[in-house]
C-alpha cells in the first residue's frame, strides 16, 4: 500500500445467530431482514456490504461513524427478534476488490479474526492498530455488551430510532406512544451509558486518524455540519476535535457558530470561555460567558469551577471563588479537580489546612495519581509535621 495514513476504513464482519434453527420461509424473512437493515443502516456513499452464506455479512465503512452503525444495525435486527455478532476491524486497505469479501488489507484481517476469536458470551469486538486504545475499548465494549443483551425488542426500538438522533418527542410520534413511555425504554436500556460509549469512541478515533496524517476525518464533520446546518451539537464536536489538536482559532470559529445557532447551551458558553482564557486571555468575554453559562444552568459544575479560578486570577476575589468551589463540589463531588482547586485556596488564602487536607485526600482517592495533587499534599503534610513540632 503506497499510502497508509489516506486509506483508513472501518470493517465490520458479522454472522447472525442461530439462524440455522430457522427453515423454508422463516429463513427467507430472515435473508431480507439482514438485507434490509444493512441498506438501512449503512446508507452513506461510502459504505459497501457484502452477505454471503445467507447468514454471514461484511461491511466498509467511515472509521469515525462505524459503532454507531453497527449498533443501529444490532438494535434494528434485535427489534425484529434477531441477535448479531459483529467484530470491526479499523486499518489500512491492500485490495480493493468489486466485492468487499475479497478485499484485503489490514482492516479486514482485524475484523476477520476479531469475529473468529469471539467467545460464545461475546457479540462485539473492537481491534484498532493503537494498543492503548483497545485496552479501553476492550472494556467499554463489555459494557456496551452487557446493555445489549438484555434489551428488549421494544427496548431495540427506541435505541435504534434515538441512534438516530430522533428526539424523544419524535420517537413518541413514530412508535404512536407517548413520550414518557420512550423515555422509560431509553432509561430501562441504558440509552445514555451507551451514547456515552459512543461518543467516546467516534472523538477519540477522530483523534487519532487526524494526528496519523488522515484528513477525511474532517471532511466527516464538514459533512455532518453541512447535512444540519441549525444543529448546535455539531459545531460543538469539531470544535472539541479542533481544541485537541491545537487548532484553537478554528475551533473558536466553531463555537462562535453554535451559539449564533443556540445561544441557550450552557456548555457551549463555558467551552468558549475557556478556549478564550486559552486563546488570547480576554477576561472581560470570559466572565461574561461563564456567566452567562450558570445563568442558563446553575448546575454547570464546570463553569463553577472556572468561574472560581477566574476569580481568583484575575480580580483576587477569594470569596467569591469559595462560593463557586464549595457549589462546583456541591453539584459534582466526584470531581478531583474541584477538590484540588479548593484545598489550594483553603491552604493558601484561609489557612484551613484541615479542611485542605482532607480536599486533597479527596481528590487522591478519586484520582490516586493526580501529580500535582500529590505534591500538595505532601507539602501541606510537611507543615503539619513542622508545626506539631514546634
Amino acid at each position: 500500500m503506497n499510502d497508509k495514513k489516506a486509506t483508513y476504513i472501518a470493517v465490520v464482519t458479522g454472522d447472525l445467530v442461530d439462524s440455522s434453527k430457522r427453515k423454508g420461509e422463516e429463513r427467507r424473512q430472515l435473508d431480507e431482514l439482514l438485507k434490509k437493515g444493512l441498506d438501512n443502516v449503512f446508507s452513506d456513499v461510502e459504505d459497501r456490504n457484502d452477505i454471503f452464506r445467507g447468514d454471514s455479512f461484511q461491511i466498509e465503512t467511515n472509521a469515525v461513524t462505524v459503532l454507531r452503525k453497527v449498533l443501529k444495525l444490532r438494535s434494528y435486527l434485535k427489534m425484529n427478534g434477531v441477535e448479531a455478532r459483529m467484530a470491526i476491524g479499523i486499518g489500512g486497505v491492500d485490495y480493493t476488490a468489486k466485492n468487499v469479501k475479497r478485499s484485503d488489507g489490514e482492516a479486514y484481517q482485524l475484523s476477520g479474526e476479531a469475529l473468529d476469536n469471539l467467545d460464545k458470551s461475546e457479540y462485539l469486538k473492537i481491534v484498532t492498530p493503537w494498543r492503548d486504545l483497545n485496552r479501553i475499548l476492550d472494556t467499554m465494549v463489555v459494557l456496551l455488551d452487557s446493555h445489549f443483551i438484555n434489551h428488549s425488542s421494544l427496548q431495540a426500538e427506541a435505541v435504534y430510532y434515538a441512534l438516530n438522533n430522533l428526539h424523544q418527542l419524535a420517537i413518541a410520534e413514530l412508535l404512536g406512544i407517548t413520550q414518557p413511555a420512550v423515555n422509560n425504554r431509553l432509561r430501562g436500556a441504558n440509552f445514555n451509558a451507551i451514547q456515552k460509549g459512543v461518543v467516546y469512541f467516534e472523538k477519540e478515533v477522530v483523534t487519532l486518524l487526524i494526528t496519523k496524517g488522515y484528513k477525511g476525518t474532517l471532511a466527516y464533520y464538514e459533512t455532518k455540519i453541512k447535512a444540519e446546518p441549525e444543529n448546535s451539537l455539531n459545531y460543538d464536536e469539531y470544535a472539541n476535535v479542533l481544541e485537541r489538536l491545537e487548532d484553537y482559532e478554528g475551533a473558536k470559529l466553531l463555537y462562535e457558530e453554535s451559539l449564533r445557532v443556540n445561544p441557550n447551551n450552557d456548555k457551549t458558553h463555558s467551552n468558549y470561555a475557556s478556549l478564550i482564557l486559552t486563546l488570547n486571555k480576554n477576561v472581560e468575554v470570559v466572565k461574561k460567558h461563564l456567566e452567562i453559562a450558570l445563568e442558563i444552568n446553575p448546575n454547570n459544575s464546570a463553569a463553577h469551577n472556572n468561574y472560581a479560578n477566574l476569580l481568583i486570577d484575575f480580580f483576587d476575589d477569594k470569596e467569591g471563588a469559595k462560593l463557586h468551589f464549595e457549589k462546583a463540589l456541591q453539584i459534582a463531588p466526584n470531581k478531583a479537580i474541584s477538590h484540588y482547586n479548593y484545598a489550594r485556596l483553603l491552604a493558601e488564602d484561609f489557612n484551613d489546612l484541615e479542611k485542605a487536607k482532607s480536599h486533597y485526600e479527596e481528590a487522591l482517592k478519586i484520582a490516586p495519581h493526580f501529580s500535582l495533587a500529590q505534591e500538595r499534599y505532601y507539602q501541606l503534610a510537611k507543615r503539619f509535621f513542622l508545626n506539631s513540632n514546634k
